[in-house]
């Protein structure tokens, strides 16, 4: 009976852009990032070896993490209704084509899954940041400014 391929978590580093997120490097080579507290939370450490179930868990974790960061920074801008958060996930689900810094190479990323675009914004809607109640009367109150 074959067993199954495991793979070794070889190095963690902090990102250059952005230091509350953590590189961690399978096999030798950068794979995913994670943020700080999800190192901590799902016991990230060097040398840890993993499942191809736990490696496809972690990098779940990671793009919830991303997409969750990213959604906050939107939510504390100004106040939003929940259709705009609903518009600005799904927005962020879609593919996108960027030029790569050193070939100039275009490529095309693959968006974040919906299945994470939904629990990101439960977790909004669970802590409070989707109040559609406060952006209607933050609306009406700009709209008499004008």
């Amino acid at each position: 009976m074959p067993t199954e391929k495991t793979y070794t978590i070889t190095a963690l580093t902090a990102q250059v852009r952005n230091a509350d997120r953590v590189n961690v490097f399978i096999d030798g080579t950068y794979d995913f990032s994670l943020d700080v507290a999800q190192v901590v939370d799902c016991g990230v450490k060097v040398g840890r070896m993993l499942t191809e179930a736990e490696l496809a868990e972690l990098r779940r974790e990671g793009e919830f993490g991303k997409l969750y960061a990213r959604a906050l920074e939107y939510t504390l801008m100004r106040p939003h209704s929940a259709r705009e958060i609903r518009d600005y996930l799904q927005r962020k689900t879609l593919p996108r084509k960027y030029k790569q810094r050193k070939t100039g190479t275009l490529v095309e990323k693959p968006g974040a899954s919906p299945a994470v675009a939904q629990r990101v914004f439960a977790r909004l809607e669970q802590r409070g940041h989707i109040d559609d109640e406060a952006f209607a009367q933050w609306w009406v109150e700009n709209r008499h400014q004008s």
